[in-house]
């Protein structure tokens, strides 16, 4: 993001634009900016969008009483618009992007999009789709998306809201499966340190397909909606079987649910979730497996609760939280 200080020379330039009293390298950057927009950008945030719509009004309103004491002559009035909220947001990686964007439309290199942990993130490709990133997630966009396909590459954990094309499949790949569909919403789970991987669908039909390296088999399973399918990475094999997908996926809403799991596997949740490291100790007893739900409480609450009906203790130290599984319990709590 840009700082203070970009933020402040960005809205002077503009004054001195909108005054006319510029100079004409200052002229011809403020209108290379614009120009520079005409290349669409791959994504944008909705955070981006919003900031963007509404310095469009709150300028548009001042324009209207600016237009009857100056003549602004140099654009016209919708590209002073853009020009105004971009340098108004001053995001000057943003300017880089779009600035790059421009100058080299063939470039091969594919987009990477982070979220890292204790960050969510909600993305619009240039398709009309919508991404979900949860924490701990990494998704490649190809270069040539939109145009002969619509290919991503995760990693982690997402949410599609695919855009309707039934001449361009679009296509989630990960180091598990690979997820074919032509428009419809499903969450991918392919995190790198989880033994499964899982696709679920909440609406549509979508496409779920392996090799598997053991034997070499091929499988393809058509989904509906409601149905999940969960794949072993261990023996290559899978399992299709009903889900609550709003549950699944209410992570996009900052809330977290546990459904029968291992305190090893919350903890790898938690740490995602809230960019800490925790260490689990202690044997990882099947009997001691919670259910329950959590939101954005703090995760001295989220121990608390754990402690209090599972029976683990923890020790915060600095830079690692520490919990011991020796004295748990097969209690189920029913945190909110």
């Amino acid at each position: 993001m840009g700082t203070t200080s970009d933020t402040e020379k960005a809205k002077a330039l503009l004054r001195r634009y909108l005054a006319g009293q510029c100079t004409a390298q200052e002229r011809a950057q403020v209108e290379a900016w614009y120009a520079g927009l005409e290349a669409e950008a791959l994504l944008a945030s909705r955070q981006e969008a919003a900031s963007i719509r509404k310095v469009e009004k709150n300028l548009k309103d001042a324009l209207a009483e600016e237009r009857s004491s100056r003549r602004l002559r140099l654009l016209p009035v919708q590209a002073m618009l853009r020009v105004a909220a971009i340098l108004v947001l001053a995001v000057t990686a943003a300017l880089s992007y779009y600035k790059y964007k421009a100058a080299d439309q063939r470039s091969p290199n594919p987009t990477e999009i982070i979220a890292h942990n204790g960050e969510r993130k909600e993305l619009y490709l240039k398709d009309g789709s919508v991404v979900y990133l949860n924490a701990g997630s990494r998704l490649v966009i190809l270069p040539d998306f939109g145009q002969s396909s619509r290919e991503v590459f995760l990693t982690g954990e997402a949410f599609f809201k695919v855009a309707s094309d039934s001449l361009r499949p679009f296509i989630v790949k990960t180091h598990a499966v690979t997820t074919r569909v032509l428009g419809t919403s499903f969450n991918v789970q392919a995190y790198e340190n989880e033994s499964t991987a899982s696709v679920a669908v909440a609406g549509g039909k979508v496409s779920v397909a392996k090799e598997r390296q053991m034997d070499g088999n091929f499988f393809e399973e058509k989904l509906l909606p409601g149905r999940q399918l969960t794949f072993s990475k261990a023996d290559q094999r899978y399992t299709v079987s009903d889900t609550d997908v709003a549950q699944l996926s209410a992570w996009r809403h900052g809330l977290a649910y546990f459904d029968n799991e291992s305190v090893d596997a919350i903890a790898r949740k938690l740490e995602r979730k809230y960019d800490l490291r925790i260490r689990v100790t202690g044997d990882d007893k099947p009997e001691c497996r919670y259910t329950f739900r959590i939101s954005d409480e703090p995760i001295e609450k989220v121990l608390e609760i754990l402690s209090r009906v599972a029976g683990i203790t923890y020790t915060i130290q600095p830079d690692t939280i520490l919990i011991s599984t020796e004295a748990c319990s097969n209690i189920t709590p029913n945190g909110k």
